[in-house]
């Protein structure tokens, strides 16, 4: 017997290796629906039960070539355990949902989102200790402030409190998800910018899933990079215009960082010992570090908004909440 995590978030169960069967065969269950053998267990996605892989393969063949099962598939989202909708994603009604949620919702809203960033940013600024602390916590801070977020989007009762939701067995999952995401799309940007980008974009559901439906945070991560992958620019544009203000100022901030560099290290003999170098490199620090506080402030004004539109657009690829976006 089986007990699984259905795409309400809600625990289906006990149930008979033959309904699993027939739930993957209707796509209400794939290999990334988290499943419970016995009472205590570890949850673990479908796909890693070797009983299960001729059912899987069988349905992802219908699904990718079978256009019928397709729409009810989509049809049926949020019914069974969790899956991935297959219907365009609605990216000016993300917005206006998000904007809307607002509105409905404002001090806790926003509220939240402030609280959060005054936490983190009172880390940032203290001892070196207190960045570090910053960056373990951070994923399980963000995932409080999800899934305030998402109750607030279901028509549940939500309050501050849910920020510290996270801190209990879903704590080293978001922490490793938020961790792993962003030292390797760091890395990237540090590279060419364009890879850290790109990975942040596919890597854009990962936090949810974790702190939503508890998925494990590999499992969380590849799940997100599949669904942007389907539709991947529509979730570029999403982001675009959810994160348009810190888009634009890290635009600028970019052109007043290269107009720095080039009238002032531009042919400059990098004689480190010089005061003229130790002179300069003052000038860009208290640029960098006046960019970085503008910044912050930005983030906070859109922080609110731009969490709640990405949210709506994860309930569209994997809740489908009634009367919400379809």
């Amino acid at each position: 017997m089986y007990k699984m995590i259905g795409g309400d978030g809600v625990q289906y169960g006990p149930v008979t290796a033959e309904q699993l069967r027939e739930w993957i065969a209707e796509h209400r269950a794939n290999r990334h629906t988290l499943v419970q053998l016995e009472e205590g267990a570890e949850w673990v996605p479908l796909g890693q039960l070797g009983e299960f892989t001729e059912a899987l393969v069988a349905a992802e063949k219908t699904w990718e070539h079978d256009a019928e099962a397709r729409v009810v598939a989509d049809e049926g989202a949020g019914e069974g355990p969790l899956q991935c909708a297959v219907a365009p994603l609605p990216v000016m009604d993300c917005l206006g949902q998000g904007w809307a949620l607002l509105g409905r919702h404002f001090g806790l809203t926003v509220g939240g989102a402030a609280l959060l960033w005054l936490m983190l940013m009172m880390m940032a600024f203290g001892t070196c200790i207190g960045g570090m602390v910053g960056l373990v916590v951070s994923g399980p801070l963000y995932g409080g402030l999800t899934v305030m977020y998402l109750k607030l989007i279901r028509g549940q009762e939500a309050s501050l409190k849910d920020l510290f939701s996270s801190f209990g067995e879903a704590f080293v999952p978001l922490m490793l998800v938020w961790v792993v995401s962003w030292l390797v799309s760091e890395f990237g940007l540090m590279i060419c910018i364009l890879p850290g980008v790109f990975l942040k974009i596919i890597w854009v559901f990962g936090l949810p899933l974790v702190a939503d439906v508890r998925m494990p945070f590999w499992s969380a991560l590849e799940l997100s990079r599949q669904t942007v992958m389907r539709q991947f620019l529509p979730v570029v544009g999403l982001l675009l215009l959810a994160y348009l203000p810190l888009v634009v100022f890290e635009t600028y901030a970019l052109y007043k960082i290269g107009v720095f560099v080039s009238a002032n290290f531009a042919g400059f003999n990098f004689d480190f010992s010089s005061a003229e170098f130790r002179e300069k490199m003052d000038d860009f620090l208290k640029l960098a570090s006046a960019i970085g506080m503008q910044e912050q402030f930005v983030l906070l004004l859109n922080l609110p908004f731009a969490t709640a539109s990405v949210l709506y657009a994860y309930e569209h690829f994997f809740k489908r909440t009634p009367g919400q976006v379809n």
